[in-house]
């Protein structure tokens, strides 16, 4: 999708550029111009979700790779 801009304002304008691009890759199908509409919409802001603080945690979790070496070598539950 080099040819064209990552994000197309016009509805009108993202599903006539679809089309384009399915016809250019022999591919047109109600799936795969749904796919480059999406594709050429201008990604949405994400909102940031504040985390309540009683469900922060208290102690960060560390690896522990040799109780993982454990449970796969089916020492588990030992």
């Amino acid at each position: 999708m080099g040819d064209y801009s990552p994000s197309l304002r016009s509805p009108w304008l993202a599903a006539s550029v679809a089309c384009e691009l399915a016809l250019k890759h022999k591919t047109l199908n109600a799936a795969v111009v749904l796919n480059h509409v999406n594709r050429l919409k201008e990604p949405q802001p994400v909102r940031e979700n504040p985390v309540p603080g009683h469900l922060r945690l208290q102690q960060e979790p560390q690896a522990n790779c040799s109780r993982y070496d454990g449970l796969r070598e089916g020492h588990h539950g030992q």
